[in-house]
């Protein structure tokens, strides 16, 4: 049994030991990307994937909230807060309080506070082309046709340059909860 869990830059595959070598020829070697194997039985295999879901939480929050105007913002952003605590818990009890991890999670939670308070074009439009606080050109990446429509809308929209800040402390708490696995383990 297997699973693969792809964040960003990131592919990590989790299986069982019997599995690996057989799977170690058929990891995801994608273009710009990192492979990380971790046995299914490692003891944080499950709280590195929990972290990784909160980090993808917080990644698809913030390319909401950098298309959002007015209080949406920060609406949006207390949505996300919880996801915050969900990973210094993780640290406190399963990655014994790693300064680095704190570090990391603090970083990635100031940078999301500062995308929701910056200052913005407080007009509300349907389908912004320009973000509303940098006016860069909106990103889209894929599509998809509603059911019933002869048309296809894009499957994500969000401010690139916006979001620098974000998937770069993003990463940095992806690569600490990686790197801490081979710290010492703890019971579950």
């Amino acid at each position: 049994m297997w699973a693969c869990f792809v964040f960003e830059e990131t592919t990590i595959l989790v299986v069982s030991k019997s599995e690996r070598h057989h799977r170690q020829a058929g990891r995801a070697n994608l273009r710009n990307r990192t492979s990380i194997m971790l046995e299914g039985n490692h003891p944080r295999a499950p709280h590195i994937c929990a972290a990784s879901n909160q980090l993808d939480y917080v990644l698809k929050f913030a390319k909401k909230i950098t298309l959002a105007t007015g209080q949406l913002r920060n609406e949006l952003y207390l949505i996300v807060e919880p996801a915050f605590a969900a990973l210094r818990w993780l640290n406190e009890k399963h990655f014994q309080e790693s300064r680095d991890i704190a570090n990391a999670i603090t970083r990635l939670e100031r940078s999301t506070k500062r995308l929701s308070e910056m200052p913005h074009d407080e007009t509300e439009v349907l389908c912004r082309t320009a973000c509303p606080a940098c006016e860069e050109l909106v990103t889209e990446s894929g599509k998809y046709q509603p059911e019933g429509a002869a048309f296809t809308v894009p499957a994500e929209r969000y401010c690139g340059r916006c979001l620098l800040n974000i998937v770069s402390a993003i990463r940095s708490c992806d690569e600490v909860f990686l790197t801490e696995r081979e710290g010492p383990t703890d019971s579950p």
